[in-house]
Formats: C-alpha cells, structure tokens, sequence
C-alpha cells in the first residue's frame, strides 16, 4: 500500500513539474513578444516624429512663402485698393475662434491671400522641393542597409523577408525601399 502511494506522489511531482516548465515557457514567450511589441512602438514613433517635423518644415516655408507673396503685394498697390480687391474676390483667411487652441492663445496669425496667390505660392513651392530632390536625394544609394535592402529586393524578396533576414523592422524596411526610390531616378 505504500508503494502505491510513494508512486502516486511521484507521479503527481512529475505533474507539477512539468506545469511549472510549461507555465514558465509560456511566460517567457510572452515578455518575448511584450518586448518585440515595445521595439516596433518605438520604430513607429520614430517614423511618425520625423514624418510630422518634415511636414511642419514644408507648411513653416509656404506659410513664409505666402507671407512675402502678400507683402510684395502690399508694396505694389495701395492700402485701399488691397481691402476693395480682397473683397470682390475669395479670400482664404481663419477666424480668431480657429487660430485659437486648447488654451485660448493663438497659434498662427495668418495674412488673408486670395486663392489664386496660394495656388501659384503652392506650385513654385512644389517645384522647389522636386529640384532639391532631384538634385540631391535624401538618401544615396551606397549607404549600407539600403544596398543591402535593394540586392535583397532585386533577388524578389519581400519587405517582410528582407525585415526578417537582416533582423530589422518591416516599416523600417519599407521605408528604406521607399527613400531609394528618388535615388534610383535621379
């Protein structure tokens, strides 16, 4: 009789061991995965600050373009033919109420320009930016992880192949192919 009970409590020892290995290697893939997900959060955050600061440059310059533009107007008429002109015809301008934000100071004060001016500001703005690219692209093709990327998609690999074989990110990839693009045009 005790030997059936010695096996017994060996038997369920053995059980409990394993549910503990078990249980360990569960939690192990899990603060694995938990890692994995605070890596890409960061890679993604990275990739939204420098997209946002680059569109906050290209809106500074128009906004600086569309205020010379306005001046250069000004000089060359007179203060009262400006106000009868803006009247007639469209004007693009905000209210006091949407240049305020949360705190009630205002973020921009922006000249009241016809439409006409904006769209040619916009267009010589959009020729500027496709002469710099042009020019001198963002990225030159002979840095390393975007020669790498490039031979690795000329063999016909995918984004998320090539993100796995070289242990990077498939957004940060994506954009590697992405910015080697201007490269390989100019």
């Amino acid at each position: 009789m005790t030997a059936v009970l010695i096996f017994i409590s060996f038997m369920l020892n053995v059980l409990s061991l394993l549910a503990i290995v078990l249980l360990f290697t569960r939690q192990n893939r899990l603060y694995n995965i938990e890692k994995r997900q605070k890596k890409l959060i960061k890679e993604t955050e990275g990739i939204m600050e420098s997209y946002l600061l680059a569109l906050k440059e290209e809106n500074e310059a128009f906004i600086n373009d569309l205020a010379a533009l306005h001046r250069q107007e000004d000089k060359g008429r007179g203060e009262a033919e400006v106000h009868q002109e803006q009247d007639r015809h469209s004007t693009v301008f905000l209210k006091k109420e949407e240049l305020e934000t949360d705190e009630g100071i205002p973020s921009i004060s922006l000249p009241r320009v016809q439409k006409a001016h904006v769209q040619k500001a916009y267009q010589r703005n959009m020729n500027t930016s496709r002469q710099q690219e042009e020019s001198a692209p963002f990225i030159q093709e002979g840095s390393g992880l975007i020669k790498q990327v490039l031979s690795l998609r000329e063999e016909g690999l995918s984004a998320d192949d090539i993100a796995k074989q070289l242990g990077k990110g498939r957004t940060e990839v994506e954009l590697a192919l992405k910015f080697a693009e201007p490269a390989k045009k100019s």
